[in-house]
């Protein structure tokens, strides 16, 4: 009988061990894999964008430059004079271990570009909120400024004169003057880099701690409908997102005092 049972447990125990095999090599694979991986810099790079993020003298600073959003059909929609946007998400997680990474802020700068072809000339607005999201922010009244201020005076038995934009209160202006860019390469130059984008203090982020910036890049554009008149819903065809870029672990810490080694970061 013990010489049966070792014969039956044989093919089994042989099965059990090809199993364990391939299991060691696998993560054996996996570990090379990620061995090999570069470590994160402080500054995240990827094939030219670039995401910085840090603490200078209590207030928490990001700036974000993400190549590749200017594309073939982006400059062909561009030339054609329809808007285009482009909308930076920002936020600053809160490093939680064992737990989902918190969101501790987040920011959205939205711009949309315009190019007018009699002037050979692009116009651009933009516009920032941490409440909004990036639909609810819109830039309806510059387009429509655009459009009154370039209309010839119209005869009386010719279309009507679109109406001239109206005040906010306190005769503040409800449109904003849009920044002129001459050329095309101080238009990329714009659109492709934020800025030092200015998030707070770093009380507002909540607890002490490491945190990390991460930013992405969607790109939309527009078309007026007819007759010309840009009205709140637009068709967007051109749909490019970037996706999510981060930056290396900054610390955070309420009460003076010098910042860990290689956790603070310089914000461009």
């Amino acid at each position: 009988m013990r010489n049966k049972s070792q014969h039956s447990l044989g093919p089994c125990a042989s099965s059990c061990g090809a199993i364990f095999l391939a299991w060691r090599h696998l993560i054996i694979m996996v570990a090379l894999a990620f061995s090999s991986c570069p470590a994160m810099a402080d500054m995240a790079d990827n094939g030219g964008s670039f995401l910085a993020a840090g603490v200078d003298n209590g207030k928490v600073g990001v700036s974000v430059s993400i190549a590749g959003a200017l594309t073939r059909e982006t400059m062909k929609a561009l030339s054609s004079g329809t808007p285009v946007t482009f909308t930076y998400v920002i936020q600053v997680n809160k490093e939680r271990f064992l737990f989902w990474d918190r969101t501790a802020k987040q920011v959205v700068v939205k711009r949309v570009v315009k190019y007018d072809a009699l002037k050979k000339q692009y116009l651009a607005w933009e516009k920032r909120d941490d409440e909004k999201s990036e639909d609810e922010i819109d830039f309806l009244a510059e387009l429509k400024d655009v459009e009154y201020k370039n209309t010839d005076v119209k005869t009386v038995n010719g279309p009507s004169t679109p109406t001239a934009p109206t005040t906010g209160g306190n005769d503040t202006p409800a449109v904003l003057e849009p920044l002129i860019l001459p050329t095309t390469r101080e238009m990329e130059e714009w659109v492709n880099t934020t800025g030092k984008v200015d998030l707070g203090t770093a009380q507002s982020l909540g607890a002490p701690g490491d945190y990390y910036a991460q930013a992405r890049l969607k790109v939309k554009s527009m078309n007026p409908s007819p007759p010309m008149t840009y009205i709140l819903f637009f068709i967007s065809y051109l749909d490019l997102d970037t996706g999510w870029l981060q930056s290396g672990s900054f610390h955070v810490a309420h009460e003076p005092g010098p910042t860990p080694p290689g956790r603070r970061q310089s914000v461009q």
